[in-house]
């Protein structure tokens, strides 16, 4: 780190009290009952040992040999009625890495967790952590820090009062103690006004500014997406810093700066940015298409370059903790939630409706779930530090971003006239003769209302008829002749060869030509019409190698690997049109592909591929492509939620089409993309 940083002095903080002893025969009497609560369901345990934490006595034990854990989960309700003097319990069956079973019960004399526990802590003191922040305690009373260089983005939810504004002033006064003014910038984002005030002392060495912006806490909902989109502009920025330099992330970029490996000319030292919102679900209602879409390519691209997002809400509901941010930030904390409905909303599981409140939350990181009592700081401490930091701490450290305050840049609102999707409709429906509203939001990935929008519109020009009850509208046949059937991607594919055959076609059979020769035929433009690729298709030819026209596009990784991934056997729902929408002379066409495991993995997996293009979002005008998974994995619902909800955070200019295919290969819980790119 550039700036040398000693952190302030932790007697500005409050001495804790906290106490893991607890009187035997109260431990005692806990035990008894757990034992007591198996004995009633035939289960017998051996082994029993236990942790006194803040909040919980932690107790583990191992089971008898051949007893079934779903017969042990069942014990759960009778517990919680033998143990209904101290609280709700929680049991975890089996315990990760050690094949025990742990039932954790509130004790009755719960201690308060002081942030200085922490800060002085070995575990703290000693981190290595590019940007350490003190959490509390967990159930089995160990110190928790954690690195949020390495998450790198965290979602914090739960009900009202349940402590994620304490949590959240931890988080900020552990960086502060850590890093220097020259190390580290706020984005302090606060639209209930009152909660992140006293940050402002500061605001001239910590808070970060804009170009006709003075520092401030954030408390006017209508600046936060200009100040977005100028850190979407600074990500952007920094990669290219980082691909001059040849780092791969901002700590190698800084460390040959210090090394004088860099021109100061060209270059210059990068602070860590720290974006911190205490109520994002505010800013997305009143903010929601100025908002989202920055935030979301911030958390998709911000990792290597030391920019980081901590947002907080207390609407643990699908339509604010939506599929994408999900896919973002797989760092998750949940407080205390009213329903086991919200608990999965925000960590996939159950448990947090049995929290305590008062900081005792759920912290989810690389799949793992950890019970933690987290840290309390109250304002008075807040403000000691602020005023201690401002006294003493550099001034003149101020990084500044152009603001970048045009939206225009990001996206292309839909024109307040005719659909910018409604001449292609018209075409794919007279092609298909098929029409209806439901094909138009699954193939285009829209909504109900845009779609009926489009429908309505048809329906005025007489391309479809008008609705007919339950049966299909009729559409107009305008050209029979033309009129044509949908194929598939893969019949394209099969089709546009690169070399000419061999085989010699039979006297009978019409003349052709091959298709490379009639797209680059200056009278189509670089475009071939449905029926000219009809007489093309020779129904005798027999199966060999094909690939895709690689001279009409660019080709973004390894093009073996593309070649393999577009010959799959498997259904691919994107037809021909659409594909020969993208061969123009007009654009550039890029072809990349992306892949992932684990939760999310088919966002995840399209979020690889986009990143991988040498374009901004903003910049395309159509997207295909195909997600690749295992044939037992099916598509599940979720995938496709988290998809739909990725695909509708993009600028709604962008023609979105793609399609799904099962590959024998593949195994377990993963997905591949291919991509077409199609630039404006």
């Amino acid at each position: 780190m550039n700036g040398i940083n000693r952190g302030f002095p932790l007697d500005l903080l409050s001495d804790g009290s906290k106490q893991t002893h607890l009187e035997d025969c109260v431990v005692d009497n806990m035990r008894q009952l757990i034992i007591n609560a198996f004995a009633q369901n035939s289960i017998d345990i051996s082994a029993v040992s236990y942790v006194v934490s803040p909040s919980v006595v932690r107790f583990e034990f191992t089971p008898s040999p051949g007893v079934k854990l779903s017969k042990i989960r069942s014990c759960e309700d009778d517990m919680n009625e033998a143990l209904s003097n101290y609280g709700s319990v929680r049991l975890i069956a089996p315990v990760p890495g050690k094949g025990t079973i742990a039932v954790e019960v509130p004790r009755p004399d719960r201690q308060i967790v002081r942030l200085k526990e922490v800060l002085e802590s070995k575990e703290f003191q000693d981190s290595k952590a590019h940007l350490p922040i003190a959490l509390g305690f967990d159930s089995e009373n160990n110190t928790i820090v954690a690195d949020l260089a390495k998450m790198p983005h965290l979602l914090i939810a739960g009900a009202t009062g349940q402590g994620k504004t304490t949590l959240l002033n931890s988080i900020i006064l552990s960086l502060l103690y850590k890093l220097s003014p020259v190390d580290l910038k706020l984005v302090l984002i606060d639209p209930k006004m009152v909660e992140f005030d006293q940050f402002n002392t500061i605001k001239e060495r910590y808070l970060l500014q804009t170009s006709d912006m003075a520092p401030v806490v954030f408390t006017d909902v209508e600046k936060v997406p200009a100040v977005l989109r100028s850190l979407v502009y600074e990500v952007q920025h920094r990669y290219d810093l980082l691909r001059i330099s040849e780092c791969r992330t901002i700590y190698e970029y800084n460390q040959k700066i210090a090394e004088g490996k860099l021109s100061q000319d060209q270059h210059h030292h990068l602070p860590y940015i720290i974006v911190v919102i205490d109520e994002f679900a505010d800013l997305k209602i009143t903010q929601e298409r100025d908002f989202e879409s920055p935030l979301l390519r911030i958390a998709q691209k911000s990792r290597a370059i030391g920019i980081h997002l901590v947002i907080a809400t207390q609407r643990p509901s699908t339509d604010i903790i939506t599929g994408a941010i999900k896919a973002n930030f797989p760092a998750r904390i949940a407080f205390k939630v009213c329903s086991e409905i919200d608990s999965k909303t925000i960590l996939d599981i159950n448990g947090a409706e049995k929290l305590l409140g008062m900081g005792d939350m759920l912290f989810m990181d690389n799949c793992l779930t950890n019970r933690i009592q987290g840290c309390f700081v109250d304002n008075e401490e807040i403000e000691s530090v602020c005023d201690w930091i401002a006294k003493e701490s550099p001034k003149n450290t101020s990084f500044v971003l152009p603001l970048i305050s045009d939206p225009e840049t990001f996206y292309k609102p839909i024109s307040d006239g005719r659909d910018p999707l409604f001449e292609e409709v018209a075409r794919i429906i007279v092609e298909s003769q098929n029409a209806s509203t439901s094909m138009l939001q699954r193939r285009y990935s829209i909504g109900y209302a845009r779609a009926c929008k489009i429908m309505d519109l048809l329906e005025a020009e007489g391309i479809v008829g008008p609705q007919n009850g339950g049966k299909p509208r009729k559409v107009s046949e305008r050209d029979n002749e033309k009129k044509k059937s949908p194929f598939s991607f893969k019949h394209l594919l099969d089709f546009l060869k690169s070399d000419d055959d061999d085989e010699e076609d039979d006297d009978d059979s019409k003349d052709t030509v091959s298709i490379d020769a009639v797209m680059k035929e200056d009278d189509h433009k670089g475009e071939v019409s449905f029926a000219e690729l009809l007489n093309l298709i020779d129904e005798e030819y027999s199966p060999c190698e094909y690939k895709l026209p690689y001279e009409d596009y660019i080709i973004i990784g390894d093009t073996a690997e593309i070649d393999k991934m577009c010959r799959s056997n498997g259904h691919i729902n994107l037809d021909i049109p659409d594909f020969l929408s993208t061969l123009s002379k007009d654009t550039v066409n890029y072809v990349s592909t992306g892949r992932a495991e684990g939760p999310d993995c088919v966002v995840n997996a399209l979020a690889d591929a986009l990143y991988k293009l040498p374009i901004e979002i903003e910049a395309i005008s159509k997207l295909l492509f195909n997600v690749w998974t295992p044939n037992d994995m099916q598509f599940p619902m979720n995938e496709m939620k988290s998809m739909t909800d990725f695909i509708k955070v993009l600028p709604t200019d962008i023609d979105v089409v793609w399609g799904v295919a099962f590959d024998e290969s593949m195994e377990g819980r993963q997905a591949r993309v291919s991509l077409i790119a199609a630039s404006k």
